[in-house]
This record gives structure tokens, sequence and C-alpha cells, in this order.
């Protein structure tokens, strides 16, 4: 995206840090004071090159759009549960400068980057979190995105109003999670793997998760009276969506609505944030990648259409995607 380059982000910067194989950085709105962590990892550039033609391959398949679309509610929503973003972004860090690590030795490689190299992972990161801003075409720069109007979503809004902060909550909404992943009797490698980028480890494994009771409506009612057990229904259902929803995972939705009390019309409202949520992550798929089509737009329009948002909805939230990144 033509407003994603290093040149257009640096005034965001407050840190740009190597380690070995992962570039660290802190991005801060100078006017909000919005400051926001993310890394990536710093790849040679005929790594990136293989990488871009791996995706042009990749993005043609829904499989593809539903995994790009999950790391994403990943990423946004993994600081919910524990130990907060930054914590979170410091052992995914571990882990893939642990990987990348292992692989260098393995070609008998080193830790020597370009500049132009590790702009590009700079670049990765901020895309990672780019949500969190908005592009100012007046003064050509980043700003957090709370300081314009419409131009983040309720998803983001409701999430940041009204965050799960007891460690209690916390455990209930992981556990309401790994239900809903474990509706169906089986949860594979890759959904544990997916599930493990929400919780911290107070909360225990995704098995242990899913080894307890169902949650009883005793236990959804003695979550905190405000409105965060919203936000616990809005990300469940959003879960529930980049999957087939199927009568089990719906029924689960339901009684979890009920035990935490939530009035049907403030229900029905946070079930638009979690659908508009997905949509407005597939389309960030594409156009992050350069390859918003006519092809890449019917997809988008057929994941609409299959988890009940109307095509005309889908366009408007198309629209706001380009105002919030400073698209024509």
């Amino acid at each position: 995206m033509s407003n994603m380059t290093y040149k257009k982000i640096k005034s965001l910067l407050i840190k740009e840090e190597q380690r070995e194989r992962v570039m660290y950085c802190v991005f801060k709105c100078s006017i909000s004071d919005l400051t926001v962590d993310s890394h990536a990892t710093i790849r040679k550039e005929r790594e990136r090159a293989g990488n871009r033609v791996a995706d042009r391959v990749k993005q043609t398949t829904q499989r593809s759009l539903m995994y790009s679309v999950r790391r994403a509610l990943s990423r946004v929503v993994g600081g919910l549960l524990g130990s907060g973003i930054a914590g979170r972004i410091g052992r995914e860090a571990v882990r893939t400068a642990m990987s990348e690590a292992q692989r260098s030795i393995h070609r008998g490689g080193s830790y020597k980057f370009s500049k132009e190299e590790k702009r590009a992972a700079v670049e990765e990161a901020f895309r990672k979190v780019a949500n969190r801003f908005l592009w100012d075409s007046r003064h050509n720069r980043w700003i957090s995105a709370q300081l314009g109007e419409d131009v983040t979503t309720d998803f983001v809004r409701q999430m940041e109003s009204s965050p799960i902060l007891w460690k209690y909550d916390q455990g209930v909404m992981a556990r309401m999670l790994a239900e809903i992943t474990n509706a169906d009797g089986i949860i594979s490698q890759e959904e544990k793997e997916f599930l493990s980028g929400f919780f911290p480890s107070e909360v225990g494994t995704v098995d242990e998760l899913s080894e307890k009771p169902i949650l009883s409506r005793v236990e959804l009612e003695e979550t905190a009276k405000n409105e965060s057990r919203e936000t616990m229904l809005m990300v469940a259902w959003a879960l529930a969506l980049t999957d087939d929803l199927d009568v089990e995972e719906e029924n689960r939705l339901a009684e979890y609505e009920q035990g935490l009390e939530i009035p049907g019309k403030r229900a029905n409202e946070v079930k638009k944030f979690a659908r508009d949520f997905i949509i407005d992550r597939a389309i960030d798929h594409f156009y992050s990648k350069g390859a918003w089509t006519a092809d890449s737009k019917q997809q988008v329009l057929e994941l609409a259409e299959k988890i009940g948002v109307v095509s005309d909805e889908a366009e408007r939230i198309e629209i706001k995607y380009r105002k919030r990144s400073g698209l024509v």
C-alpha cells in the first residue's frame, strides 16, 4: 500500500531495534500519545521475493483468506487475555527468533541485513497494527485512529472502551473461545496454534481449557457486571465466524448471551461488530498485498453473504477501509 512505506511511517517510529532476525518496533502518535508495539521477521530479498510468489498463489483460495483473517483476529484480540499486547508480542518474537536462528545455523547464515531489508521488516511490523492508525492526507502523515471520525472499526472501539480486565473474566473468555473451537468435539493442531495466540500461560493451554467442564450459567453470571461482557460475546462471535458456523456453535453463543445477561438488541449489535470486522480484515488481506481486483472483491462478497453481511454493507466497509488507509 502506497502510504505504508518506510518513509511515510518513519515519523511514528520511536523504537526500531534489530535482535538477530527480528525487528522490534514501537509506533507512537505524536498528537494522541497512542503507543503500539509490533515486530516482524527480517528477510533477505530473495526470501521476500519467494514469499510474494507464494502469496499470489495462496490468495486465490478461500482457505488462505480465512487463515489471514484468523491471524488478524489473533493479533487484535490477543492483548485482551492477561499479559497485554507487548508481552504477547515478546513471546511470539522469541519463538520466531529461535526458529529463524535454527534455520540460519542450518544454512550457515548470519544476521547481516541490508538497510532495505530492515526497512521492509519495519513496514511489515506496521502493517500488523495499521488498523490502530489513520492516514491524515491533509498533513501527509499517520495519526491515531482515535482522532478521526468513523476511522476505526466498531470491533476495535468496543475492545478499547470495554477491555476484559479481571483475571476471572479473562479465564472465562479463554474457556468460551476453547468451547467454540471444540464445539464439534475436535480441535486440530492448526486450531491449537491459532488459539495459543489468545491465551496467556496463566489461563492454561488449549488442551487444558478444552478438558474443563462446559461453562455454567452461574460462572457466566459471575463475570464483571459491565460492558466487558459485551466484548466477550463479540470476540466469541468473531471466532465462530472465521469457520463454518454450525448449530452447536450457534446454540452455545446463545447460551453465552443469556448467561452474560446481554439484552437481545445489544447482542445483535456486537454480533454485527464481529461480522463487520471479519469483512474489514478480509479486505485488508487483499489490499495489503496490492491485490484488490474484481476477483478478490467477489471473494469478499461471497464471504460477506456466508456470514450474513449484505453486499451494500460490505461495500461500505470497503470504502471505510480506504478512507482509513488514505486510498482513493
